[in-house]
Order: C-alpha cells, then structure tokens, then sequence
C-alpha cells in the first residue's frame, strides 16, 4: 500500500505540473502570462523526468541482479 501511495505521489509531482503548464498555455490568451506561468511548469517537469530516467539506469548498472537489456 505504501509503494502505491510512494509512486502515485512520485507520478503527481513529475506529470502534475507538466499537464498544467499545458493546459495554462492551452487556456489562457494573454500569451506573456501564459508563458510565464507555463514554461517553467512544462521546464521543471521535464528536467524531473529526465533526472529520474537518469538515476533508473544508473541504478540498473550497479545492480547485478538486474536483468540484461543489451540482449
């Protein structure tokens, strides 16, 4: 139960702001504002997945019980 809770609240944090800076420059007309806001919502997303991604694979090199992907 607790690994749910971690990974939906990992998942709110990475995803959460990605889909709401889409939908601040999506719904908002007054484009300074929408970038504003949006863009360093959609920034800081995306750098948190690609750390994450990052640290996936890293921690898969140092586990050597980890299945093989070079196969």
């Amino acid at each position: 139960m607790l690994d749910f809770l971690w990974k939906n609240a990992v998942f709110n944090l990475v995803y959460g702001p990605l889909i709401l800076g889409v939908a601040i420059l999506l719904s908002i007309e007054d484009r300074t504002i929408a970038l504003f806001l949006g863009v360093p919502l959609i920034a800081a997303s995306l750098l948190t997945i690609t750390i994450r991604v990052y640290l996936r694979r890293r921690a898969r090199k140092s586990d050597p019980l980890a299945p093989d992907d070079t196969a």
